[in-house]
């Protein structure tokens, strides 16, 4: 009587079985499913071994989605050996500034070069000076120059040149001693037109002359010193002054101590120290009143 009641309990018995197996197979393939494709929950190693567990269990049942980073096309990585792109910049820029901050000054800032109008004032005698204002040593100057020599200095500033200090010589106990000038390194040139009504150009060395003539004047370059600046005498305000502006030096050939550019070998324009030596080169210099470009140039080696 009781058989069939057993039968069905151990039919429904293993039927709940295969439920439970078929539902467990079930979850199986989908959590395979969503791993595969990505989308499965991962737990940090960090946040297992965070010390709130609280953080950790409650970051620990977010799931985070991931996908997998397209990876770059080859054709668009970049090549170690690719050149870099320069911009388009003509090999040599043009150099032609021109700068006129005074009367009779023109600066090329570009290639260091200063032009000054200037005017033959001597064509013979002993020189101690290239070039000077006017009204103040024609008698032993080349040439004389109408703009103010803190002008010339300011123009040489504008070309690129860096100034020192003047030379000077010491005289004591019947012994001569010299301080080189100080600063940039300079050639000078003058530029004028000649018999021929020929524009031309050659250093200022060959306007002067030893002499005795025995040798030529030297290939030395002139000292871009910078004169001095003193203070105002009594009866004045207070304050300096540009002594080259008072004194008329622009280019010395003797040292003064005072001129704007001076000769880099020391000349003492005291005869017991240092007798006179030259003088004005007659055959080379134009006339007396020519007009004439002094031109200074950056000391190089085709100097």
């Amino acid at each position: 009587m009781y058989e069939p009641c057993l039968g069905m309990k151990r039919a429904s018995r293993i039927v709940g079985q295969g439920l439970t197996l078929l539902l467990a197979g079930v979850l199986l393939v989908s959590c395979a499913f969503w791993e595969r494709e990505g989308y499965a929950p991962r737990v940090n190693k960090s946040v297992r071994m965070s010390r709130n567990p609280i953080q950790a269990r409650t970051q620990a049942q977010t799931p985070t989605r991931t996908r997998a980073r397209p990876r770059a096309s080859i054709q668009n990585r970049p090549r170690p050996d690719a050149a870099t792109p320069t911009p388009n910049v003509p090999a040599n820029p043009p150099a032609n500034r021109k700068i006129q901050p005074y009367e009779g000054l023109t600066v090329y800032p570009d290639r260091h070069i200063l032009e000054i109008e200037a005017v033959v004032c001597l064509d013979g005698g002993w020189l101690e000076q290239i070039a000077c204002s006017p009204g103040t040593r024609e008698h032993e100057s080349l040439m004389t120059i109408k703009a103010k020599p803190s002008e010339v200095h300011a123009a040489l500033l504008l070309a690129g040149h860096k100034p020192g200090k003047p030379g000077k010589w010491i005289y004591e106990e019947d012994k001569y001693q010299t301080v080189p000038p100080q600063g940039h390194a300079v050639m000078v040139f003058v530029r004028y037109q000649n018999e021929d009504e020929k524009m031309i150009e050659v250093p200022i060395r060959n306007w002067i002359s030893d002499h005795q003539g025995n040798h030529d004047f030297p290939q030395t370059p002139w000292v871009f010193g910078g004169s001095r600046f003193a203070a105002n005498p009594e009866g004045m305000e207070p304050g300096e002054y540009y002594i080259a502006d008072y004194s008329g030096s622009i280019i010395g050939l003797v040292t003064f101590g005072d001129e704007v550019l001076g000769f880099a070998q020391v000349i003492s324009d005291q005869e017991v120290v240092s007798p006179p030596e030259w003088v004005v080169n007659e055959d080379a210099i134009p006339a007396v009143g020519t007009q004439v470009t002094i031109v200074i140039r950056p000391m190089t080696r085709k100097n």
